[in-house]
C-alpha cells in the first residue's frame, strides 16, 4: 500500500484555510484517494515517520510542541501524545538511524531540541536542548533538521533575521544519548538566508538553497570529519527573471544528476544540472501551475516530483526526464487546503 500524508497550515494569522492532516491511498493507477483527515491539528506543517513506519510526527508550527500518531495496517492516523519542544515555532523534524531520538529546531527561538521516542511512539520529554547561537552575538534562526546518508551527521542551516547570522552548521550525532557535538560551520553571505539542503545521493556534495538572495550554495561534504568546503554559489533564478524571487524548496534526482528548487515569487520549479564534480548549470524552469510553492519534492524511486501550492490549495504532480531533467505535467492536481508538507510511506 502506498500512501501520502498531507501537512498544512491551518490558523487565521496564517490566512491559512488547511483542516488537519491528510492521508491519501495512491493507487496502482496513480490516482490519490483520500481516506483520513485528522481534524483539529494546530499547523501540522512538517512531518516525519519513524524508521519502522509505524508511527508519525508533526510539528505545531508557530507553537510550541510536537505529536505523535501511531500509523494503522490500513494507513489511518490514531493520536498518541504531544510533547514540548522547548522552544518557539517548530518548522523542521527527523529521526536518528537508532530510531530512539527525534531532532527538531524551533525558528522562532533558535533552539534545536532532542527528545527520546519509545517503542510504542511516545515521546518523551526533551533530554536536550540547544539554542543555535551566532559567533557575532545574538542568535541565528534553524529552519531544517537534515542527516547525510551515513546518519553519523546532522546539518542545520539557519537563517539571521535581526538577530544572528546566516549559516550551515554540522554536528556529529551521538546515538546512545542523543547528544549533538558541532564539527564544522560554515557563515553565509550576508542576507541570504540558508533555508533548506538536500545531499547528493553519493554524499560527496550538500546543496542550500538561500531564501532571500534566491540562490543555491554548493559544498564538497567530507564524511570522515563532518566537514563542508563550499565550492559555487548559483542564482536560482535566469538573468532575464529581473523581479525579486523568494526561494523555498530543494531537492536532487534519485540519480543525482538533477538539482530542482521552487520560488514562491514566481510560483515556478527550476532545475539545474549536476556536474560530476558537484558543480550545478541551470537548465530551465516551469510553472507550478498555482500560488506560492512553499514545499517540492522528488518522490525517491518514482521518477515524479509534486510541488505543493500553499496559496492555492494543489498539489501538482510531475514526471521527470530522464535525459533533460525537465519536470513536465502529468495533469494531476490534488486538492489540499494550504499543503505545506508531503510525507510519502510504504506499508
Amino acid at each position: 500500500m502506498k500512501l501520502a500524508y498531507i501537512g498544512c497550515r491551518t490558523t487565521r494569522e496564517r490566512n491559512a484555510r488547511g483542516k488537519g492532516i491528510k492521508v491519501f491511498e495512491i493507487g496502482s493507477d496513480g490516482e490519490w484517494k483520500l481516506t483520513q483527515l485528522v481534524e483539529g491539528v494546530v499547523n501540522p506543517s512538517f512531518l516525519c515517520a519513524d524508521r519502522t513506519g509505524q508511527f508519525l510526527y508533526t510539528v505545531h508550527g508557530d507553537g510550541s510542541t510536537v505529536s505523535s500518531y501511531r500509523i494503522g495496517l490500513d494507513g489511518r492516523l490514531s493520536f498518541l501524545n504531544t510533547a514540548s519542544v522547548r522552544g518557539l515555532n517548530p518548522v523542521h523534524l527527523a529521526v536518528d538511524r537508532s530510531n530512539r531520538w527525534l531532532y527538531l529546531v524551533s525558528h522562532r527561538s533558535g533552539t534545536i531540541a532532542v527528545l527520546p521516542m519509545g517503542e510504542d511512539g511516545l515521546l518523551g520529554e526533551a533530554r536536550h536542548v540547544y539554542r543555535d547561537d551566532s559567533p557575532e552575538g545574538g542568535f541565528s534562526h534553524p529552519h531544517q533538521v537534515l542527516f547525510d546518508h551515513t546518519m553519523q551527521y546532522l546539518v542545520i542551516p539557519s537563517q539571521g533575521l535581526k538577530e544572528g547570522a546566516g549559516k550551515i552548521a554540522v554536528y556529529r550525532v551521538d546515538s546512545e544519548t542523543g547528544a549533538l557535538e558541532k564539527t564544522d560551520e560554515f557563515l553565509a553571505r550576508k542576507h541570504a538566508e540558508p533555508r533548506h539542503c538536500v545531499f547528493r545521493p553519493d554524499n560527496r556534495f550538500l546543496y542550500c538553497v538561500n531564501e532571500w538572495d534566491y540562490s543555491i550554495t554548493t559544498f564538497h561534504f567530507d564524511a570522515e570529519y563532518g566537514t563542508l568546503e563550499p565550492r559555487q554559489i548559483v542564482s536560482t533564478l535566469p538573468d532575464t527573471m529581473i523581479a525579486q524571487g523568494w526561494a523555498s524548496a530543494i531537492d536532487i534526482s534519485d540519480s543525482g544528476e538533477f538539482l530542482y528548487t521552487t520560488d514562491r515569487s514566481y510560483h515556478a520549479v527550476f532545475w539545474f544540472s549536476v556536474a560530476p564534480d558537484g558543480r550545478i548549470s541551470f537548465c530551465g524552469n516551469t510553472p507550478t501551475g498555482g500560488v506560492q510553492p512553499r514545499f517540492m519534492c522528488v518522490e525517491k524511486g518514482t521518477g515524479k516530483l509534486y510541488a505543493a501550492n500553499e496559496c492555492s490549495d494543489t498539489i501538482v504532480e510531475y514526471a521527470l526526464d530522464s535525459r533533460s531533467g525537465e519536470p513536465k505535467s502529468t495533469g494531476r492536481i490534488v486538492s489540499a487546503e494550504s499543503p505545506v508538507c508531503i510525507l510519502f510511506l510504504k506499508r
